[in-house]
């Protein structure tokens, strides 16, 4: 995540080292290992581990954490209902970049970076140190800080930077002042989409950027883009004409009365709403040029596939891939700060089709190569797209499953059930040994022996690891039978 940039430096090397735990089975790694990944000597590396413990403390998260460091191993101990990114929010909070940050959004043109630093407790030199990192952080995103302390440059990521900030730092709206929050209470309930209910991710994204964003508005900063993008998200919301007028009536309200700046202003909110799925496809219009990838992707699958999509999945797929690529085009920072945070490999083995023809359609068929982190932001969304969209059956030959235990039939059909539950993958399960036949689940020790067959030998009833070990199971059954059919 490019917010660790803003971090103080030593911060960055121990969120490094908690999301490095955090992916190993247990969350138990070599010290050497550590080290190596770091870049760090053992002298360091003692250090880190020792300021993590007393972070732990400090956090006050010693519930939810624990890290023990051993003569070759440190191990991450974390309760089940958390994980290392809840490190995150805390190093932001005490990072004199994001501080600086803060206060510049809201002390508009008189911040006053001695005043700053004495109110920190900190001399000047170590403040404007930090000030001076913080300009050259800026810079590659396309943001201007300048010597008097002024956001400039590209709008969008102004704004979308901030309300990243926002987000992980836990900012109360109440830190907003009060013609912004009505404001913005009023345009969330412009969509007039009762049958949707936003989830508190939906909420929490959306309401952060209205706040930065009329808060920008009201301090005299205007969305400036090329005519042709200022064509497209205008076109987006060409039915969404009652909830534009009391948009319009809400800036003219309780921010300037400038009729061109407004109906920018409008045509962007409404476009986040469409990329935030707020406003939904009844209620917008993609233009051709747009409309256009979203079917080369579903046609180039149908083909690809030898498949024939229902005509409910192919409009939910293009309608996916025409909202991705609006959201490179009009809001290019998200996608610029875009961090593939999820875990690829789960993926691969389960997708690993679907892996492969969203990268060469992101590779063949978009201009987007050139730029790698819009090229990861569109592969990422076209693979989840079909992962939810097109079930693994329309695309893969069964994998049969022999299911046999001693308790009987109706033991059998609560595994079959089971089985369906925990995988999405095509299995079809039976009670007796085909020709077809990859693998049997039994409780029977010896009773398949001269089976050369895939057993897994289960207790009754299965434990975790039971289950666990079947999943490995079939997704190596699942990838030997992609490759053969290669």
């Amino acid at each position: 995540m490019k917010l660790v940039e803003l971090m103080e430096k030593n911060d960055q090397k121990k969120i490094q080292l908690l999301y490095f735990l955090d992916q190993y089975p247990n969350q138990k790694v070599k010290n050497n290992v550590i080290q190596d990944k770091l870049q760090i000597s053992y002298y360091l590396f003692k250090n880190l581990t020792k300021e993590v413990a007393e972070d732990i403390d400090a956090f006050q998260l010693s519930d939810f954490f624990n890290i023990e460091i051993t003569e070759t191993h440190t191990i991450l101990y974390e309760h089940h209902n958390t994980n290392a990114s809840v490190f995150l929010a805390h190093y932001l909070k005490r990072s004199y970049q994001v501080k600086i940050l803060i206060a510049v959004m809201y002390e508009f043109k008189t911040f006053n970076l001695n005043d700053f630093a004495e109110a920190h407790y900190v001399s000047y030199a170590f403040m404007y140190k930090r000030f001076a990192m913080l300009r050259k952080t800026l810079t590659g995103w396309g943001i201007v800080l300048n010597k008097n302390a002024e956001l400039t440059g590209d709008e969008l990521a102004i704004r979308l930077l901030l309300s990243e900030i926002v987000i992980m730092t836990h900012l109360k709206e109440s830190h907003f002042n009060e013609n912004v929050r009505t404001a913005v209470d009023q345009l969330l309930n412009l969509p007039d989409t009762p049958e949707i209910i936003l989830s508190m991710s939906q909420l929490i994204e959306t309401k952060s950027y209205f706040l930065v964003s009329l808060l920008r508005f009201q301090q005299g900063y205007s969305i400036k883009t090329s005519q042709e993008i200022a064509d497209l998200i205008r076109n987006i919301g060409q039915k969404t004409v009652g909830a534009r007028i009391n948009a319009v009536r809400v800036f003219e309200t309780y921010f300037r009365d400038d009729e061109r700046e407004i109906n920018s202003e409008c045509d962007y909110l409404v476009t986040f709403l469409a990329i935030m799925g707020i406003i939904t496809a009844e209620d917008i219009t993609f233009p051709e040029a747009i409309k256009c990838k979203g079917r080369a992707f579903t046609q180039g699958l149908e083909e690809n596939f030898h498949l024939k999509l229902e005509e409910s999945e192919k409009a939910n797929i293009e309608y996916e891939v025409d909202k991705c690529f609006v959201d490179i085009l009009t809001l290019p920072f998200r996608s610029q700060f875009f961090d593939e945070h999820i875990e690829v490999s789960f993926f691969f083995r389960t997708y690993p089709e679907f892996f492969e023809y969203c990268q060469k359609f992101v590779l063949h068929e978009t201009t987007l190569k050139s730029d790698s982190n819009k090229a990861k932001f569109m592969f990422y969304h076209c693979l989840l797209t079909l992962a939810a969209n097109v079930p693994l059956n329309k695309i893969l030959a069964p994998i049969k499953v022999c299911v046999d235990f001693t308790l009987g039939k109706e033991y059998n059909k609560i595994i079959e059930r089971d089985i369906k539950y925990f995988s999405t993958l095509n299995v079809e399960v039976t009670n007796t040994v085909l020709p077809e036949t990859k693998l049997i689940i039994t409780d029977l020790v010896n009773a398949y022996s001269e089976c050369d067959i895939s057993k897994v030998i289960w207790l009754s009833p299965p434990r975790p690891e039971d289950w666990e070990n079947l999943i490995d199971e079939l997704l190596d059954l699942r990838l030997e039978g992609a490759v053969q059919n290669d």
